[in-house]
């Protein structure tokens, strides 16, 4: 009697290690992402420098600013009408917008996975019995059947949405190259126009 009950406990004590274990491993996702931090010097001494053309220029970068349709800057309609017909038939153009679309299903797909999947699956069977050798009896059968499925996943650790920020980041690199690029093509063609 009292090993039997040694056993028990050992086993309910066994069952609740392996329980524990699984519950702690499912915790986290991973580490939250901390920028580490880099000390920046208030002023490069390359900038006080003379160098060939002068002193060094600090850049200063236009990414708000729309890049758009940079050529009619130069106000030439033949330009335009060319570069128009460029963007028509220009296959990057085309590729980078099936990538910018391609990134925003991959959003969705992710985003889904915040909602309940349901599965239905009909189906109709028609069965007809024999007696043996061959004879058909002529009984016929028809079976209907609708199964379901319903499945959720909340989203108790973050996984969901780690994917949906990873597929958002990664879909905004297309989303900025065509925003902000313009194809080697269409500058040759600007540059031969305008100087000819």
């Amino acid at each position: 009697m009292a090993r039997e009950s040694r056993e028990i406990t050992s086993r309910m004590a066994s069952a609740a290690l392996v329980a524990a274990a699984v519950l702690l491993t499912a915790c986290s996702v991973g580490p939250r992402y901390r920028i580490p931090s880099a000390p920046v010097p208030p002023a490069y001494k390359e900038l006080g420098a003379p160098n060939v053309e002068g002193a060094w220029k600090t850049a200063q970068p236009r990414d708000a600013a729309g890049h758009g349709k940079w050529w009619e800057r130069y106000s030439e309609p033949p330009l335009n009408e060319l570069e128009e017909k460029l963007n028509i038939s220009n296959q990057n153009i085309a590729a980078a917008a099936a990538n910018v679309l391609a990134a925003r299903a991959m959003v969705r797909e992710a985003r889904a996975q915040y909602f309940p999947t349901v599965t239905v699956v009909p189906g109709i069977t028609n069965s007809r019995l024999s007696s043996g050798f061959g004879k058909l009896l002529g009984i016929t059968f028809t079976n209907y059947s609708v199964p379901f499925d319903v499945s959720w996943e909340p989203d108790l650790w973050g996984r969901i949405r780690a994917t949906v920020n990873a597929s958002s980041a990664t879909g905004s690199g297309p989303r900025r190259q065509r925003a902000g690029r313009y194809t080697p093509a269409e500058d040759r063609h600007a540059r031969q126009c305008h100087h000819q």
